[in-house]
């Protein structure tokens, strides 16, 4: 799990270099993050069921549980799911497209964009984003996007913030 989070990280310090490769002189940082995002702590290996759950809280103002995220999982998936077995990335866009009928999910594999980011927190869509393990597979940790630092001129983000599920808090990354 460990190896897990420094791969996420490492991956979230390239996408905040991508994002941020814009000059930034003279400019301050303008903060955005959805608000009320619920803080939420995984037990087990299901980091990908609580991000879910959390963005499931935010985005229809409920007391789901963590058991209808693993039913919902077997509804879009066709199988059951292992408890602490983790789940792939597609396995949780089949979650996610599931649930919110009306919120559509990108996959995206790569990189978000400035813009793609800038769009979905100004719409109030938290973004699910997993890690990749030392094999390149999709299932590291999942955290959801729930927020991002700007400077006005250029407009360029420089930092995102991230529920994480792992320790409740919301963690931030320049």
């Amino acid at each position: 799990m460990k190896k897990a989070f420094v791969t996420l990280t490492s991956i979230i310090t390239a996408l905040s270099l991508l994002i941020s490769s814009y000059s930034m002189t003279n400019a301050h940082a303008i903060n955005i993050q959805l608000p009320y995002y619920p803080n939420i702590q995984q037990s087990g290996d299901n980091c990908w069921a609580y991000t879910i759950l959390s963005m499931y809280r935010y985005k229809c103002n409920s007391n789901y549980t963590i058991n209808q995220i693993y039913s919902a999982f077997y509804a879009a998936n066709g199988y059951s799911y292992t408890l602490d077995n983790g789940a792939t990335l597609l396995e949780a866009y089949n979650v996610i497209s599931y649930l919110f009928s009306n919120y559509s999910p990108s996959y995206i594999v790569n990189s978000l964009s400035n813009l793609s980011i800038i769009l979905n927190i100004s719409n109030g869509n938290p973004v699910y984003i997993s890690g990749k393990d030392d094999n390149n597979f999709t299932n590291g940790h999942a955290v959801s996007l729930i927020g991002y630092s700007y400077t006005a001129n250029p407009l360029s983000v420089s930092s995102i913030r991230y529920m994480n599920t792992q320790n409740a808090q919301v963690d931030y990354h320049a």
